[in-house]
């Protein structure tokens, strides 16, 4: 019985019940399943379901899919992947100039001087 709507790119039914595939056979396999739009499906991928998900949400996931042209499936998986990715390091060096015009004109020992006053 072949594995439903997968098709290896040769064109040959994988069937579910040959278990003459080895691991690299199957490998191989998995990298060249074909989908209906002309992409590939790697076969070994994990499945998540999303038990109460808020309709509103859903409605809010399905309007940003649209937007960027993907399934919702799609946008979700990207998504996860942005959020789980290690975020990049900071640097002080990145607020050097920060601010700058703000504190243009004032000078910088009269500021302190006048906050330190405040404090009493």
């Amino acid at each position: 019985m072949p594995v439903s709507g997968m098709t290896a790119v040769a064109g040959d039914p994988i069937h579910a019940s040959d278990r003459r595939l080895n691991v690299d056979q199957l490998a191989l396999y998995a990298a060249k399943f074909v989908l209906h739009n002309g992409g590939y499906m790697e076969a070994l991928m994990a499945t998540l379901n999303v038990k109460n998900l808020p309709d509103e949400l859903y409605k809010k996931l399905k309007a940003r899919a649209k937007r960027e042209r993907r399934s919702v499936a799609q946008g979700v998986t990207l998504l996860l992947s942005q959020a789980v990715e290690a975020p990049e390091p900071l640097s002080i060096l990145d607020l050097k100039g920060l601010g700058k015009a703000r504190w243009q004109g004032v000078d910088a020992a009269d500021h302190v001087a006048t906050e330190r006053a405040s404090w009493d």
